[in-house]
């Protein structure tokens, strides 16, 4: 798999890459008509090479180049430093560390100082420090969030693929999603379809509302309030639910995790270690129940089908 940032330098030291759109060496040498296979094994016309960061991204001199093929031109080696100095100039480029009102398209990466307004249609390859943006739109893409850096909100098609240290994201809304969450990142709203696939550690969502989704929960993390056919597959960790609604669903419960409230056809399949459920209401139903679990009630042809305790 091609990684940030992989590119095609020619023979004549003409470097080819569009991070915006692409990783893929092979896209490039579609897009620009480039002869392939035998022909330029034997011609050696251009090279496939990547460049990567290091432990600190934003010092360029620790990012690593190096050619992704098997065979190595004679005019790569010695032209080695001239190619090394036109990549580093595209990814300084990106380098985002001041105040922007706004990104339109672009691949970018945001350092400590970063304070953008809006983005659209943009790549963020990452957010670091305090990096902050205020909105992003359309079908712009944030992969990697780190450190403090924060999005009050996100809007339309846009994606986080990745959160971690204490990253947060206020709010999320239409059909956007986050990926992973780890450590102590945290999501305030999520609304209209938003979806968040893995939440891991102390991560937090405090509320999720219209067609929500969460697949799993890990560590300590927590959902404060669901409604509207938001559902979340797995639950691990003293992990706490206050209240779910209209045709909200749960999988698996584990390890003291509870469920203050869970409205219209709410279905809970286990709940395992201490965990607690205080109403059920409207066709909910709780197939297995062990160890300590406690159910205050359940109204209105809820069901339990196993109780353990």
């Amino acid at each position: 798999m091609c990684n940030f940032l992989s590119g095609v330098v020619l023979k004549n030291l003409d470097i080819l890459c569009d991070p915006t759109n692409t990783d893929s060496h092979e896209d490039l040498v579609n897009a620009y008509n480039l002869y392939d296979g035998e022909a330029n094994l034997y011609s050696q016309a251009f090279a496939r090479f990547e460049f990567t960061p290091g432990e600190h991204i934003e010092n360029i001199n620790e990012w690593r180049l190096k050619i992704d093929q098997n065979s190595i031109p004679d005019w790569w080696i010695k032209n080695i430093e001239e190619i090394r100095a036109k990549v580093e100039r595209i990814v300084s480029r990106m380098f985002i560390n001041d105040e922007r009102q706004l990104l339109l398209g672009g691949c970018y990466i945001l350092l400590d100082a970063a304070k953008v307004g809006s983005i659209k249609n943009a790549r963020i390859i990452s957010m670091h420090g305090n990096a902050k943006i205020s909105h992003v739109y359309n079908h712009s893409v944030i992969e990697y969030m780190t450190d403090n850096s924060s999005i009050i909100m996100l809007h339309g098609s846009s994606a986080v693929d990745s959160m971690c240290c204490a990253a947060k994201i206020d709010s999320i809304c239409d059909k956007t999603s986050v990926a992973s969450m780890q450590d102590n990142t945290s999501i305030g709203f999520m609304y209209s379809n938003s979806v968040v696939k893995s939440i891991a550690s102390e991560a937090q969502i405090k509320t999720m509302e219209d067609s929500s989704k969460v697949w799993s929960m890990y560590g300590e993390s927590s959902v404060v309030s669901m409604c509207n056919k938001a559902s979340i597959s797995g639950m691990y960790d003293s992990v706490v639910i206050h209240r779910m609604s209209d045709d909200t669903k749960i999988r698996k419960m584990y390890n003291k995790s509870s469920v203050k409230l869970a409205r219209g056809r709410a279905s809970i399949e286990c709940i395992v270690g201490n965990a607690f459920i205080e109403v059920l209401s409207g066709d909910a139903t709780v197939k297995e129940i062990k160890d300590d679990a406690n159910v205050m009630s359940c109204l209105e042809n809820a069901k339990i089908m196993i109780d353990y305790r």
